[in-house]
């Protein structure tokens, strides 16, 4: 559809001409609609390399979606992008994989995992920023687990929130990662077993955040159900394309209806901590 603008001129598409006008200029460009088409791009071979961009930008926009869905207790803390930032690591990491052909190179993290610890999920208020106290966290692969040890915290000294906010409370999520790879026809998560793994996340009671919050010790397992006895588990046995991953993040709150507290969206901060 075209529009016709002040000056007895238009943009928009009108037949085979396409009339448009670059930002901040005054003047109107016009051209011939043109290119190749959708067929061609799939089957000649003069496309090759453009049928391998494109399978490779899908592969890491696909691996950015993966990775978000797995820092769900996390989403509403983010303050950008992170399905755009998630995708330009994994082509660092996808551009890191030598063995393959252009079109079929893998995104692993279990061969790269220091490209993701220490990720933040918030660029404005870091968490360390927040929490001044280095958090020991050890993971054990053997056993499919991690340990965290979260000291004395104390407001205005460990703690510092940015926010006019009454309450506050911990969340660690600890959780698979598989890396993704070609299969000679397409890209796919190797995740086959992972079905039948529980990953545990640990939610903390709020508190005043002029409270002092004391010091524990946290032992999350990933841990796999016996189909035989489904009350009976087991360590989760890893392989190479699993990846061990422990965030942790500071979640704000307000009162809610009653004597509930609601997470204010967008008002906290969290990272990466560990992967193994």
């Amino acid at each position: 559809m075209a529009f016709l603008n002040g000056n007895g001129g238009f943009t928009g598409s009108l037949g085979n001409l396409t009339a448009y006008q670059p930002k901040g200029s005054d003047k109107i460009i016009l051209r011939t609609k043109g290119g190749a088409n959708k067929k061609r791009i799939k089957k000649d071979p003069k496309f090759a390399r453009v049928r391998s961009n494109n399978e490779e930008f899908g592969s890491c926009s696909k691996m950015a979606a993966y990775l978000r869905g797995k820092l769900y207790p996390f989403v509403n803390m983010v303050d950008h992008n992170l399905n755009a930032a998630f995708s330009a690591l994994n082509k660092t990491i996808q551009l890191l994989d030598t063995t393959n052909p252009p079109g079929q190179r893998s995104i692993r993290y279990s061969q790269h995992p220091y490209l993701l610890v220490n990720y933040a999920f918030n660029q404005r208020f870091g968490f360390d920023a927040m929490l001044r106290y280095p958090l020991q966290a050890v993971l054990d692969r053997e056993q499919a687990t991690a340990r965290l040890v979260i000291p004395t915290l104390q407001p205005g000294i460990h703690l510092h929130f940015p926010w006019q906010l009454p309450y506050y409370r911990l969340i660690v999520h600890f959780f698979l990662l598989c890396d993704l790879v070609h299969d000679g026809r397409h890209y796919a998560v190797e995740e086959a077993r992972q079905t039948d793994a529980y990953c545990p996340l640990f939610v903390s009671d709020w508190l005043p955040v002029n409270a002092t919050r004391p010091g524990e010790e946290l032992l999350l397992p990933i841990q796999k159900h016996l189909p035989t006895k489904p009350t009976t588990t087991i360590p989760f046995p890893l392989e190479a394309q699993h990846s061990l991953v422990l965030a942790a993040g500071i979640q704000m709150g307000k009162p809610g209806p009653g004597d509930t507290i609601q997470e204010t969206k967008y008002c906290g901060t969290g990272k990466i901590l560990a992967v193994g």
